[in-house]
């Protein structure tokens, strides 16, 4: 699944790359047997509780009352990676105590998921030749505006982004709800703009408990919409 490229962030010597449509097999059958194992089924949307037990069960420490200040303005999530042990999430208080603010927290426990699955790793095979300063600068801080869509320059913070959408609205789950929204099993891309977009736009929104946002998002990065023009040579390759 992994593929080695040089790292421009300088973050390390060289990085993983990851196939889109490899995240995609992976985060969908991570999350759908997490789900079978907790209920026995799976349905969507996952409830917020199953997203943070499911977190809890991969980091030696989550915070969701975090006070993320220290890193500046609209800092929603930290993940700090270890050479030896767990990483430790941690969450802004202000997602988990602000009600309205629910799908935010969906999106970026599911990001920082992202983080712990596909990066992990990477501290424990290169860890020991970086100081500890290095170490610590490299974990993610992850702002609002990457939580669910990063940009590709970012290749830690585009990763978990691409992450956070597959694990919520897993691809196989999507196109059902797309098939079943034009009754059709055979469609092309969806300009965003047209009634049939935005109708693809808010019945992800509504069937996986994100925002619309996301939904808009995660359907472009599936290019099952398009926003006017070709998406394929942007999504299809991810870094």
């Amino acid at each position: 699944m992994v593929r080695w490229v040089k790292d421009t962030t300088g973050r390390f010597p060289e990085r993983p790359h990851y196939d889109p449509r490899e995240l995609d097999a992976d985060c969908e059958g991570y999350i759908e047997a997490f789900l079978r194992r907790r209920h026995g089924t799976v349905s969507y949307p996952i409830d917020t509780e199953d997203l943070t037990v499911l977190l809890e069960d991969v980091v030696d420490a989550l915070d969701q009352y975090a006070d993320l200040s220290e890193y500046g303005d609209e800092i929603h999530g930290v993940t700090e990676f270890h050479i030896r042990g767990k990483p430790v999430v941690r969450i802004s208080k202000d997602l988990t105590i602000e009600g309205y603010r629910s799908n935010r927290l969906r999106t970026t426990l599911t990001h920082e998921l992202g983080h712990v699955r596909y990066h992990n790793f990477l501290w424990k095979m290169v860890g020991r030749r970086m100081t500890a300063t290095v170490l610590r600068s490299a974990s993610p801080r992850c702002h609002r505006s990457a939580i669910v869509s990063a940009s590709q320059g970012d290749w830690m913070e585009w990763q978990a982004a691409y992450a956070c959408g597959a694990f919520l609205m897993p691809k196989t789950a999507v196109v059902s709800v797309i098939e079943h929204l034009l009754g059709t099993t055979s469609f092309k891309p969806i300009f965003a703009e047209s009634v049939e977009g935005r109708q693809a736009v808010g019945a992800i929104h509504e069937a996986f408990q994100v925002s619309e946002e996301a939904a808009r998002v995660r359907l472009y990065r599936l290019t099952l919409v398009t926003p006017g023009e070709p998406v394929a040579t942007l999504f299809d390759s991810g870094p």
